[in-house]
């Protein structure tokens, strides 16, 4: 109930594709999430809020038992950056190790993109034993 006719156009037209691709072969959708909605704040809805605590991390009393490489993009359009960095700082300070990267380019679907390329390495490096973070220009490590 809240998109618009755009909204609702991008929907239909990306609902079974791929990676922001469209199965009409329309363009796929640009811009930011408020163009595609009829209010101007689609989080501030009483549906959105009804859930926002349960979906923010962290959560009181939970925190990771295992290393982490997070990324996320500055200019995120669809998720703001300012919870990843609340996250990050509050995990730091339970004693989590964390690989934090925030990508001063990109978007959200193209951060995602780009990011699995390094978070893959990240993995692969856990997975074959090896404890070696991973450094990119602006990554942050903790603990």
């Amino acid at each position: 109930g809240l998109l618009n006719a755009e909204g609702l156009r991008i929907a239909e037209a990306s609902k079974d594709g791929c990676h922001g691709a469209t199965t009409d072969g329309s363009a796929s959708a640009s811009g930011r999430l408020a163009d595609f909605t009829t209010v101007a704040d689609p989080y501030a809805t009483p549906g959105a809020l009804s859930v926002l605590s349960k979906t923010i991390l962290p959560q009181p009393d939970h925190h990771p038992s295992t290393n982490l490489y997070i990324y996320h993009e500055i200019m995120d359009e669809l998720v703001p950056i300012g919870p990843a960095d609340a996250m990050v700082e509050a995990w730091c300070a339970r004693g989590v190790h964390i690989s934090y990267y925030r990508n001063p380019v990109g978007t959200h679907i193209s951060g995602a993109v780009s990011g699995a390329l390094v978070a893959g390495d990240y993995l692969i490096n856990r997975l074959n034993g090896s404890s070696d973070d991973v450094f990119l220009p602006t990554t942050v490590t903790c603990n």
